[in-house]
């Protein structure tokens, strides 16, 4: 099914919900949240990226799509007239290693007494592991070179004589499999970016080490140098406290930042997007 831009409605991503038990406000963010209009019917629908495999996830997106529910039915117990959109919420996955961590409490859950499982509240959330996608499948350009360096950066694929991508997609595949080296090819060049240049001649055994390295000494300031630059292209001159707040950030806020980077639309967005990662 094809939607349209004006089929999808940007919500808030910070979510919070008063518990009914005992009145305690609980808060998630998650990365996006949309309302989706498809054939006149609405939905809520939630985006979360994931470049490592994490065993947490799924509680997570449990309890980001409990809070979703929670939000609208007090809404729906004021007018009951009211009706709850159904809420799911996507796992996009941008590591190397297969996902083999559980998605459901059913594969959680010893096996327990058969003809009570139909009963059981065992809800399964769904998964997409992105070096598994058909990149011929997408027709934008940005979206086929994403999945295409993931495979060739992963050893997945052969790698091409000449790979072009935008600054913005080489940027993100440098944040995706957390190797700095990709930043230090792109710290001085403007515009598109020939990925060819560092993966050949790279010896994947290198290749592992010198990430393994990297995230030992924890330098960002590739990173860091390479993001205020985009971010300056876009806005024109970022404001002190806008670089400032850049430069201080942890490893985990730079690569939210980075993950964010086509969604960012004003200089505000910046130091939300920090901020929630905080």
């Amino acid at each position: 099914m094809i939607m349209d831009t004006q089929d999808i409605i940007i919500l808030d991503s910070n979510s919070s919900g008063v518990l009914l038990s005992n009145g305690q406000t609980i808060k998630r963010t998650i990365d996006h949240l949309l309302l989706v209009t498809m054939n006149g019917q609405q939905c809520i629908i939630g985006l979360e990226h994931q470049s490592y495999v994490d065993k947490g996830m799924f509680q997570r997106i449990m309890e980001y799509d409990y809070l979703s529910y929670l939000r609208q039915y007090h809404i729906y117990e004021k007018n009951i007239h009211e009706r709850i959109n159904g809420v799911m919420t996507l796992a996009i996955y941008y590591g190397e290693r297969k996902w083999n961590y559980a998605r459901s409490y059913k594969q959680m859950m010893n096996r327990g007494i058969r003809h009570l499982r139909r009963y059981m509240n065992v809800e399964f959330h769904p998964l997409v592991e992105m070096v598994k996608l058909d990149e011929t499948r997408f027709q934008n350009k940005d979206n086929k070179d994403l999945i295409t360096g993931l495979k060739v950066l992963y050893a997945k694929k052969k790698v091409p004589e000449k790979f072009i991508v935008s600054h913005e997609v080489a940027c993100l595949l440098g944040t995706l499999i957390h190797d700095e080296r990709i930043y230090q090819l792109i710290e001085k060049k403007k515009g598109a970016t020939n990925m060819s240049d560092y993966v050949l001649g790279i010896s994947r055994n290198a290749e592992r080490k010198g990430r393994n390295e990297g995230k030992k000494i924890g330098r960002n300031e590739g990173i860091i140098t390479t993001l205020i630059k985009q971010l300056n292209q876009k806005f024109g001159n970022l404001s002190k406290d806008t670089i400032k707040a850049i430069k201080q950030s942890n490893k985990k806020q730079l690569n939210s930042l980075t993950l964010h980077i086509f969604d960012i639309e004003k200089e505000e967005d910046i130091i939300q997007i920090l901020t929630n990662q905080y």
